[in-house]
């Protein structure tokens, strides 16, 4: 065989193997079922969720601002280069995760785009310990618990990482907590046997939700755009159904020339704590005593006095007509000069995907009815 045709042979080889791994990036078109293939239509690629989430036929914020999302720089933000890639990172792909061929990506690299985990460490190690996390204590890092599949997609099309299997919910959980890998939830004679088959992990063992409070929306419009908020929220955990259990929740808040919006959906927190909920955490709360008697739960309150926003703080039951001005929120904005003050008791509209409010029989077993 002569060195030509032997070389052509090499290269052949060559070619397929790297397709087969998944690491061919640049081609016009993956082999079918490769990762390179699965990868195209992931949300780790397509950054989906947030036209989903922000689209009006979604009853998302566009619907406010009339602004496309075409014309703001979500999008760059949520492709934004991670820590050490040049500025002309045009999104993810293989090496962008994986420094070496078969090499796991690092906690480090997960978190340069992750920010809102890095927060929640960065928390926990200046001694919150809301934010501490048994899995991280035991020396557990981000691929530990998500799979290739999330990372790289399934080969379908999500709209939100809610579209994935099994999402942010406690069925991924009870992968390892089956009795081999880790310790079961006993069936029986304790919280787990009254709750297991309809509430979720998440809502009785993730200590603590962190979102930021009242973005400023037209600073994203800017040039440069930039990001701002009026503070972060630090201590709160809504309740929702998710998936037939009562789940996590979180909340994003937006302001926009003086419109104000809310958007909620099923959350899981890297805040878990071995110790889950007690009884009086969820059954007999201050949210519930103030809906009980007033019809509303104050979320976030301006204190004149402070001119500073204040916050409901602990587990917050999401009850059926919580659109309905019954989680009531305060909002602010801020003038040329920076200042932040009063806008208005809000929001002017609100929107939830993928879960649903507690029912009404759900809130007066919590002791709101």
């Amino acid at each position: 065989m002569t060195g030509r045709l032997l070389l052509a042979l090499f290269i052949l080889l060559l070619g397929f193997s790297l397709v087969q791994s998944g690491c061919v990036t640049s081609a016009p078109s993956a082999e079918p079922g490769s990762i390179s293939a699965r990868f195209e239509t992931s949300i780790h690629n397509t950054r989906q969720g947030k036209r989903t989430w922000y689209a009006a036929e979604n009853g998302g914020f566009e619907a406010l601002t009339g602004v496309p999302l075409s014309s703001m720089p979500c999008l760059d933000c949520h492709a934004h280069p991670p820590e050490g890639e040049p500025d002309t990172w045009d999104g993810p792909g293989c090496d962008n995760c994986h420094k070496e061929e078969g090499q796991p990506p690092t906690q480090q690299t997960c978190l340069g785009c992750h920010q809102r985990q890095g927060l929640e460490i960065k928390l926990a190690t200046g001694g919150n310990q809301a934010f501490s996390d048994v899995h991280r204590s035991n020396g557990m890092v981000c691929i530990d618990c998500h799979t290739a599949a999330e990372l790289h997609g399934d080969g379908s099309t999500p709209q939100t990482m809610f579209d994935t299997d099994p999402g942010p919910s406690g069925d991924k959980c009870l992968r390892c907590h089956n009795g081999s890998r880790a310790p079961a939830p006993s069936p029986v004679g304790n919280a787990h046997g009254i709750h297991l088959d309809r509430v979720d992990c998440s809502a009785c063992h993730v200590q603590s939700a962190v979102s930021c409070y009242n973005c400023h929306l037209e600073d994203q419009l800017e040039s440069p755009p930039a990001k701002t908020f009026y503070k972060p929220v630090l201590d709160w955990a809504l309740l929702i159904n998710y998936r037939g259990k009562v789940h996590l929740a979180n909340l994003q808040s937006v302001e926009y020339q003086d419109k104000t919006f809310v958007a909620m959906g099923p959350y899981y927190g890297h805040t878990v704590s071995r110790r889950g909920r007690n009884c009086e955490e969820c059954h007999s709360t201050d949210a519930m005593a103030e809906y009980k008697s007033t019809g509303k739960i104050q979320m976030a309150e301006w204190d004149a006095s402070q001119q500073d926003v204040t916050f409901h703080n602990g587990v917050v039951p999401v009850p059926p007509d919580w659109d309905q001005g019954t989680l009531a929120f305060d909002f602010v904005t801020k003038d040329a000069d920076n200042l932040w003050s009063f806008l208005e008791a809000g929001p002017d509209a609100y929107q939830m995907l993928y879960g649903e409010p507690l029912t009404s029989e759900q809130i007066a077993t919590l002791g709101g009815g």
